[in-house]
């Protein structure tokens, strides 16, 4: 725990954790967690249903 304190305090990943939260405003994020399925996000606000539903509907085409 102290390291951890330690490298909090110095603020060493804040540079990394910025260009990760900027990359996912690029891709379109609105929230974490968030899913991607065949290249677009899938809105999971409401529950993992809406993922399990997306993933049945990708593998079984109409």
């Amino acid at each position: 725990m102290n390291r951890f304190n330690a490298e909090m305090a110095d603020r060493i990943y804040t540079q990394r954790v910025q260009e990760h939260r900027r990359a996912g405003e690029h891709s379109g994020l609105r929230a974490t967690p968030a899913f991607f399925l065949n290249g677009r996000s899938v809105d999971v606000s409401s529950g993992l249903e809406a993922l399990d539903a997306a993933v049945t509907a990708a593998l079984n085409p109409s």
